[in-house]
């Protein structure tokens, strides 16, 4: 069948098209996608044009058994839980055609018009017309699964296609997009092409780009919030700052197929990252002679069911379909391309833990789509800002209309059609919460000196120490009124910044900065938002694990959600849980902290809770200051002052198990408020479940030789363990931190206390924070379709 067919050709078919596996016994692998099984008859057709041979594959897809209709496959479905089942991708498939398809005279006209790698066999055509013509009369409930598979395979493609942008020209669009061909479409498309760029953040350790942006004022470039958070830290107007190491970020607004040619700009600042809308604003260096885009002020309502177009980079997305993205897409990514569909009103849908009112739309797009501008396609003005999408429902965007409602974004220099700054707005706290630092709460304590101690080297050691003292140790001194007086003493040289000491806390070496201010302005920013927002977590689950495949034997399957895990994990906090655990994300629902292990439910106010840690600090820094200046500050010492005076943050999984490494310290999903005494008592040991009659009971559980029981919140704890498994592979890789066998005490603990409101909630938050997620709160029964050893190195 392959005879005369190039070497070069036939390499980039997938295996059992090659010839070198039968289709029979094809199992389609992730590259391929599911897509790749359901082929039936395979056909090659040569044709001749001029000095040119084209080569089409025609397929079609096997009769499929009538039990495969409408009924579930084995996908993990729960309501509200994301994983969407065979059966509910079918109904919004349905829904989604009857919106875009066309009639069964434009599938036939289309028939010798694609260029998609795998063309469509006639069978599959004639599936397809009958399809379309079942949808367009509302006989949809009578389509046959063999014509449900065209509706996705082939409809959707060509009628949501993706256009290639070349020479910032876009190719002529086919049936039924012809019409932007003409010169009253492409002329205005065409002029805003050249304001529109990729996101690239050269030091980025995963990410080839990060997103789209385009020009919307002088030297001004707007984005997603989602994306500039990945190289910024901040959120408002002021103190934004990029994140260390991420300072180089270039706007190219070239990168188009076939090319080379890159046009890069660099992004000087970071002007606004909005505390309510997924969207940003950045000073880009030198781009004063590209036209910035003008955005549409239009209200929602007057522009639904418009014709519009997508300019962005979408880039590849494991978690979608792969062989349908591969035919949408064409196998090509990270490069411009134009993307049409149409308007289709307004929905309600999450952003950053808020249900928001988003311009909705029906193009097809993908994760690097982000930030792109969506185009009314007859003016070429922009009618919204993308920010994210559900599979066959809906993709989303921020209304110009809304932006120009806000008068900062107004102020920042944004060119709109017209301003609509007045009203009530609905995002007006937020802003509100983030115009600046709130005023600190009286403290008990005075004025906080910083003295320096001269170390052994000669280098200098800089203690923050919030307590009123005075010292007499040949150093400078506290004195009465707060203020620093000398003694006689040696001469005191500079301080040496704190990385100098290997990064042990937030300040000199041993301590971690309790930061007052931030946690109180982390406490306001969050008291408007609903405890736990089920609606929006649920479309945030959904979107979330797209792709993943849970039926997939236990390594597979570990391999997915590690992947998933470690990708998605895109903001890394490091240790501060006076900023960020304790104020909102390990907070009840009656705002109260409650002591991870404790039986009798010991709980905190925020207020207490800070002030417990502070009385740790200043008896830490004590300790430092008595130290002799001849013992060396090692890990050693360190180690043990650890454990003499513990913080009131539980790490589940010691930090002695993982030398305190970033990001595993800093990582919110093991971290709990827990009272020092609890801490101290559980110290490094595993958990271990004992027979009722066995060892010493206190209100924090049970403990002795390396075996530790808790009083209390033994669900929470073993998702959390399970998770760091899953999220860090070979972090513990020593029997004697965490054995093999114990891993069956954490599953049993896990299916006893399924996840609380609590934890849902923490979830929830968390996922704000760091943009990933902890699978077995969201999906309890993943626990046992996972090999956990496999996170020890075993």
């Amino acid at each position: 069948m392959w005879e005369g067919l190039p070497d070069a050709l036939r390499a980039d078919l997938p295996p059992f098209l090659q010839g070198r596996v039968p289709a029979a016994e094809h199992r389609p692998s992730r590259r391929e996608g599911p897509l790749a099984g359901r082929l039936g008859a395979v056909q090659l057709q040569r044709h001749h044009s001029g000095d040119l041979t084209h080569w089409k594959v025609m397929v079609s897809p096997p009769p499929l058994p009538a039990s495969m209709g409408f009924a579930p496959t084995n996908a993990v479905a729960r309501p509200g839980r994301g994983c969407v089942n065979e059966q509910e991708k079918q109904r919004r498939l349905l829904t989604y055609a009857k919106r875009i398809a066309p009639s069964a005279e434009t599938i036939e006209s289309l028939a010798t018009e694609s260029s998609a790698p795998l063309e469509p066999g006639a069978e599959a055509l004639e599936h397809a017309i009958k399809a379309a013509h079942a949808v367009t009369r509302g006989l949809e409930s009578t389509l046959r699964p063999e014509e449900l598979w065209a509706l996705e395979a082939i409809v959707l493609p060509r009628n949501r296609p993706v256009i290639d942008i070349i020479n910032g020209s876009y190719l002529r669009p086919g049936a039924p997009w012809s019409a932007l061909d003409d010169a009253n479409f492409r002329k205005p498309i065409e002029a805003a092409i050249p304001a529109i760029g990729r996101v690239e953040v050269s030091e980025h350790p995963t990410l080839p780009y990060v997103g789209t942006g385009f020009v919307v004022g002088r030297g001004l470039l707007m984005t997603n919030r989602h994306v500039a958070e990945l190289f910024t830290l901040g959120l408002g107007m002021r103190g934004l700052r990029f994140q260390p190491g991420l300072d180089n970020v270039q706007v190219d607004f070239k990168r188009e197929r076939g090319s080379s040619a890159s046009a890069p700009f660099r992004v000087r600042r970071v002007l606004m990252i909005h505390p309510y809308w997924d969207m940003a604003l950045m000073e880009v260096e030198g781009v004063d002679g590209l036209r910035p885009l003008t955005l549409d002020s239009r209200h929602v309502d007057e522009v639904r069911e418009q014709d519009v177009v997508v300019i962005g980079y979408p880039a590849q997305d494991p978690r979608n379909d792969a062989a349908l993205q591969h035919r949408i897409f064409r196998g090509v990514y990270q490069v411009k391309r134009l993307q049409p569909g149409k308007i289709m009103g307004a929905r309600r849908t999450s952003s950053f833990g808020r249900m928001v009112e988003a311009l909705a739309h029906d193009s097809s797009t993908l994760g690097g789509n982000s930030g792109s501008a969506i185009l009314d396609a007859r003016s070429g003005k922009v009618l919204g800002l993308h920010f994210g999408g559900r599979y066959l429902e809906a993709n989303y965007a921020v209304s110009a209309h809304d932006l120009s409602r806000d008068s900062r974004v107004v102020d920042a220099g944004v060119l709109f059609t017209k301003t609509n700054v007045g009203g009530q707005l609905p995002w007006a706290n937020a802003w509100k919460d983030n115009e600046g630092p709130p005023a600190m709460p009286p403290s008990p304590l005075p004025p906080s000196p910083v003295l320096f101690v001269p170390a052994p080297s000669g280098e200098s050691l800089a203690l923050t120490i919030p307590l009123h003292i005075t010292l007499r140790l040949g150093v400078p001194a506290l004195a009465g009124n707060g203020q620093t007086a000398l003694v006689p003493g040696p001469a005191v040289p500079p301080p040496v910044p704190s990385q100098l000491w290997g990064g042990v806390g937030a300040g000199a070496p041993g301590l971690t900065q309790v930061d007052v201010a931030a946690a109180v302005a982390e406490a306001q920013r969050t008291r408007d938002l609903p405890y736990y927002d089920a609606e929006a977590d649920a479309l945030d689950r959904e979107r979330y694990y797209a792709g993943v495949q849970p039926d997939s034997d236990q390594d597979a399957f570990y391999d997915g959600l590690h992947g998933l895990l470690e990708r998605t994990h895109t903001v890394r906090p490091s240790y501060d849980p006076s900023r960020w655990l304790y104020p909102w994300v390990d907070r009840q629902k009656d705002l109260l902290l409650r002591s991870l292990y404790s039986a009798a439910g010991h709980s905190f106010t925020l207020q207490e809770i800070l002030q417990k840690d502070l009385e740790v600090e200043r008896e830490r820094a004590l300790r430092l200051l008595e130290r002799p200046l001849t013992e060396s500050l090692d890990e050693g010492f360190l180690e043990q002052l650890e454990s003499a005076l513990p913080y009131n943050c539980e790490h589940v999984v010691p930090q002695s198990w993982f030398k305190a490494r970033e990001p595993m310290r800093g990582d919110l999903h093991h971290l709990f408020a827990c009272e020092m005494r609890c801490n101290s008592f559980r110290s490094n040991n595993a958990y271990f479940e004992f027979p009722s009659t066995e060892a010493f009971q206190e209100d924090c559980g049970r403990a002795e030789q390396n075996r530790f029981e808790p009083g209390a919140g033994k669900g929470a704890a073993a998702r959390a363990t399970l998770y760091f498994l899953v999220r860090y592979p070979n972090a513990i890789n020593s029997p004697a931190e965490l054995a093999e066998e114990r891993l069956e005490t954490l599953l049993r603990w896990h299916q006893q206390e399924l996840p609380s409101e609590w934890e849902l909630h923490r979830n929830q938050a968390i996922f704000s924070i760091q943009k990933n997620r902890n699978p077995f709160i969201d999906f309890p029964e993943w626990a046992a379709r996972v090999r956990f050893a496999r996170g020890l190195g075993r």
